[in-house]
């Protein structure tokens, strides 16, 4: 519902926080193929590590991509041709519990 209600269509990139434990794969997974082919898909936690707050690290990377229209290449698992990166969905979830979804939007 949060997806549809936001325009996923809109999403130019798709911010995971996908840390490549198995056992929460699908999660990552499902949101992936919903996403479409015009979305940039890129991960984060490689960078900073799995704890209960990594999710502030992505909001300030969204942040920071927004401002500089730039998604370092160690990030990208699916890049997508894009003029200019407007919405930014970041999803998130620690060991299964907490999920969280952050749209982070150009003004």
């Amino acid at each position: 519902v949060f997806l549809k209600k936001n325009l996923i269509e809109n999403i130019d990139l798709f911010l995971s926080g996908e840390n490549g434990d198995i056992r929460f794969s699908e999660y990552y997974n499902s949101l992936e193929s919903v996403m479409s082919d015009k979305t940039t898909l890129a991960h984060f936690k490689h960078m900073c590590g799995e704890f209960p707050t990594a999710s502030g690290v992505a909001l300030w990377l969204a942040c920071h991509i927004l401002e500089t229209q730039k998604i370092p290449q160690h990030m990208i698992k699916r890049s997508a041709e894009t003029k200019e990166i407007k919405n930014i969905l970041i999803y998130n979830c620690f060991k299964g519990e907490q999920h969280s979804f952050i749209l982070v939007s150009k003004v």
